[in-house]
Order: C-alpha cells, then structure tokens, then sequence
C-alpha cells in the first residue's frame, strides 16, 4: 500500500466522522464528547505505535481520524461558549479557519518543493 493512504486514512474517517460526532456533543454535551475523543485518541496514538502488521497500522490510523472527529466539533463548542456572542466571537472562529488553511498551505508548498 502507497504511503499516501496511511496520510489520507485518517482525514477520510475524520471527515466523515465530523457532522456525527459534532451531533452527538450536541447531544451528550460537549465536555463529555472532547474527554472521550481525547482519551481515544491518545489510546490510538499509542496502539499505533504498537502495531506489528501494516494493516494495524492503519486501522489505528483510522481510528485516530474517528478520535481526532470527536475532539474538533467539542473543542469549537468550547471556545464558541466561553466567548461572547459577539465580534471576539467571530474572530475566534475566523482565526481558526485561518490556521487550519494556512497549516494545509504549508504542507502543500513542502510537498511541492520536496518533488
């Protein structure tokens, strides 16, 4: 298996994994949802480091995709619920798209420079 899957695993189960697990901390609460995604993403990290066979590996890559899912929409609630309601809010939410842009920019220009 090309090393590309190992990368593209853990977005693919992060991105699908996003609106439900989002969903579910409007349902349970988001506290509950980041503690949880939190402890198993850090289980998966260390699973990870474990594994014996490649498809291990990338199972717990998965994993961490499906845990990473649930830390994000808990982490926004987060920040969205100790801000005001107002422009500190939308600068919160502006910067972080901005970063997260910015990271995926970064990483694009390295691949292109490396190639």
């Amino acid at each position: 298996m090309p090393p590309s899957h190992l990368h593209s695993v853990y977005g693919l189960t992060s991105g699908a994994a996003l609106l439900m697990a989002g969903s579910i901390a409007d349902l349970v609460g988001a506290r509950n949802v980041e503690l949880v995604g939190i402890l198993l993403l850090s289980t998966f990290v260390l699973a990870q480091s474990f594994s014996s066979t490649g498809i291990q590996f990338i199972v717990f890559r998965a994993l961490q995709g499906v845990a990473l899912a649930m830390h994000i929409p808990a982490s926004i609630d987060w920040v969205g619920g100790g801000l005001a309601s107002g422009g500190l809010a939308i600068l919160a939410y502006v910067l972080a798209i901005l970063s997260a842009d910015l990271a995926a920019f970064k990483r694009t220009t390295t691949v292109v420079l490396f190639v």
